[in-house]
């Protein structure tokens, strides 16, 4: 996570921050405060701003840092949900959770996919064994009686060997 594209991300908040601090030096310039105390509300509100800017911004960096370097470990991206740790901002646990959901939903679809192909595959086979019962019968009528002409009995053969 970078620091200048955090910056960039928050100018409105940073803009609006400093708006309120100018607006409110003319209140004390108008009211004629003395300058050693609009030098400590300076000095307090810039430690104020920087704090919580900055505290904001390490916390969300540890865990973005942490999410892109899970993904960039691991050999199947989409496990990268199990390899999260809670985040402690609102924003990181709306993320966690709707990567969770989407996580769930796809897992959900390849395995709806995947016993769709397992359906299909036992159909394939049941239809193999129903096919070749009458084909074994007929081979079987063919070999019992021998006035029938040899090549019924190399179609049925052929038969045999597609199915």
């Amino acid at each position: 996570m970078s620091f200048f594209r955090y910056i960039k991300d928050r100018l409105i908040s940073i803009v609006v921050f400093f708006l309120y601090y100018f607006f409110f030096l003319m209140i004390l310039f108008v009211f004629k405060v003395p300058r050693s105390l609009v030098i400590v509300y300076t000095l307090f509100f810039l430690f104020l701003f920087s704090f919580c800017f900055l505290y904001d911004f390490f916390r969300k960096k540890k865990f973005y840092d942490e999410l892109c370097q899970n993904v960039a470990l691991l050999d199947k991206k989409y496990l990268v949900v199990e390899t999260l740790s809670t985040p402690n901002f609102y924003e990181g646990e709306l993320f966690v959770q709707n990567l969770y959901d989407i996580n769930k939903s796809m897992i959900e679809r390849v395995n709806k996919k995947e016993r769709s192909i397992e359906d299909f595959k036992d159909y394939i086979e049941m239809w193999i064994h129903e096919a070749k019962i009458p084909i074994s019968s007929l081979t079987l009528m063919c070999h019992n009686h021998q006035e029938i002409d040899k090549k019924v009995l190399e179609q049925i053969k052929r038969l045999d060997n597609y199915v």
